[in-house]
């Protein structure tokens, strides 16, 4: 028989959560259960790493399993690293090409100079208004790709109704048209619209 309850967990002072834990009947199932939950709250309820970008999280998480190739398992005969090294020989090469692992969708670049991606705006260069784009969009940044070649590229919004606007994107038209009548119409996009 299985039966549920919920516990609080006991974990740093500025966070406390509630989980749900199996309680079974039988010793043996409680004592496996219990070594379960001990794993699970050693290596999933730990406070989230503190960086300040993706290659800092990169070389944190690096620098930890590197560590871990050190740990001895109970009950297994080797190292990690000893017993990952054996399971490498068994294993395929790696392709010869990086896969492409962004989502792509295929917005018209529109009159105030952006393309759409979900619900944001990202700009591009002035000269390419009205052509048709490939925005690829990776975890962290998105790409703006016309006939082949990389136009633009932002840091990615995860906001809503946002836009990621560059500068440089728009000083051929300020140029040739004024700052007064391209603010004007940047000031009219409805993206711009809080």
């Amino acid at each position: 028989r299985l039966r549920l309850r919920m516990i609080t967990v006991s974990l740093p002072p500025t966070m406390a959560l509630n989980l749900c834990s199996a309680t079974l009947s039988l010793a043996t199932k409680k004592s496996r259960l219990k070594i379960w939950w001990a794993t699970f709250a050693v290596n999933v309820c730990v406070s989230l790493p503190r960086v300040k970008n993706l290659d800092e999280l990169n070389a944190k998480l690096l620098a930890k399993c590197i560590q871990y190739l050190n740990h001895q398992i109970e009950g297994r005969p080797d190292k990690v690293g000893v017993m990952l090294n054996e399971d490498r020989k068994a294993l395929q090469p790696l392709p010869r090409y990086t896969p492409d692992i962004s989502k792509k969708v295929y917005p018209t670049v529109g009159r105030y100079f952006a393309v759409l991606f979900e619900t944001n705006h990202y700009s591009v260069p002035c000269r390419y208004r009205g052509k048709a784009t490939t925005v690829k969009a990776y975890p962290n940044h998105i790409e703006v790709w016309i006939e082949g070649t990389m136009v633009a590229m932002h840091d990615r919004l995860f906001g809503r109704k946002v836009e990621s606007l560059d500068l440089q994107h728009y000083l051929q038209s300020l140029g040739r048209r004024g700052v007064r009548y391209v603010m004007r119409d940047l000031c009219r996009t409805p993206f711009l619209l809080s």
